[in-house]
């Protein structure tokens, strides 16, 4: 997590409007610990139904599923000025 949030936070200060960059960090720390609160509540009841050895593949599809998305929407950016 600390590798991960930390690149995250690099790119968000590197693509978002030096204008919008308190904003945009304040709204992502926002969604990391309100996921972090429902992720807990929400999916302990789903892990118990379907077990953990496929909750632990099902959380890898996902995480897989979303660095490709990432991947596709960043590997044209160019930095502007």
């Amino acid at each position: 997590m600390g590798l991960a949030f930390t690149s995250i936070e690099a790119l968000i200060a590197e693509t978002v409007d030096p204008r919008f960059r308190g904003l945009a960090r304040g709204g992502y720390n926002t969604c990391i610990y309100l996921g972090l609160m429902v992720g807990s509540n929400a999916l302990g009841p789903v892990i118990e139904s379907i077990g953990c050895e496929r909750s632990f593949f099902l959380t890898g599809a996902i995480t897989l599923l979303f660095a490709m998305i990432a991947y596709v929407l960043m590997k044209d950016f160019q930095r502007s000025g």
